[in-house]
C-alpha cells in the first residue's frame, strides 16, 4: 500500500508516507536536507491564474488594475500553510517592480480564505476557490489554474484568467 501525505510538518513529526507530494518545493526539500526523505524530485507543475466573479471585467492585461481597485476584494490563500498563497504573495512582490507600491496594497487587501487553521470551509463536494467567489467573500480569488479549472464546472458563470508573464511565479 502506498501512503501519500501533503502536510510537511506531519512527515517531519515522523508521520510515514511512501509518496510526500507538496505545492512548494522547499517543503520536501527542507525533510531531504534533513536526512528524513530521499532526494526530492518534481514531478508536476502549476501555474496561478486569477478566478473572477461573473460580470467583473478582466483580462491578464487588465488583472493588475482590477486586483488594486480599492473597490475589488481580492482572495487568496493562507501563506506558509498553504503553498498557493505563498506564490499569491510572490505575486504582490512582482507587482510591485511594475507599479511601485502595489505589494503593500496587495497584502493589505488579501482576503486568506482558505487553507488556515481558521478557514471557513465550502460545503461538501464544492470547490472552496469558486465557493468563496460565488458567496461574494471574493471577486478575484489567485489560486491554481488547476483549481480555477475545478471552480468553473461548478460556477460556469465565473471566469478564469491567465497571470500575464511579468507576474507569473511559481514552479512552471
Amino acid at each position: 500500500m502506498v501512503l501519500i501525505a501533503a502536510q510537511p510538518r506531519a512527515v517531519g513529526r515522523g508521520a510515514k508516507a511512501d509518496v510526500f507530494a507538496s505545492a512548494n518545493m522547499a517543503h520536501p526539500q527542507a525533510l531531504a536536507d534533513a536526512g528524513k526523505s530521499s532526494p526530492v524530485l518534481l514531478f508536476a507543475r502549476n501555474k496561478l491564474c486569477a478566478l473572477v466573479r461573473p460580470a467583473l471585467f478582466v483580462t491578464t492585461d487588465t488583472l493588475l488594475d482590477r486586483m488594486l481597485d480599492p473597490n475589488v476584494k481580492l482572495g487568496t490563500s493562507t501563506p506558509k500553510p498553504d503553498p498557493s498563497g505563498d506564490y499569491a504573495f510572490q505575486v504582490f512582490a512582482k507587482a510591485d517592480a511594475i507599479r511601485p507600491g502595489a505589494r503593500a496594497i496587495l497584502e493589505a487587501k488579501a482576503l486568506q480564505l482558505t487553507g488556515g487553521a481558521s478557514s471557513a470551509q465550502p460545503p461538501s463536494g464544492r470547490n472552496a476557490y469558486g465557493w468563496h467567489v460565488a458567496e461574494g467573500h471574493a471577486d478575484i480569488f489567485v489560486a491554481y489554474c488547476t483549481a480555477t479549472r475545478e471552480a468553473l464546472q461548478q460556477n460556469p458563470d465565473q471566469k478564469s484568467v491567465p497571470l500575464p508573464d511579468t507576474l507569473a511565479v511559481g514552479q512552471l
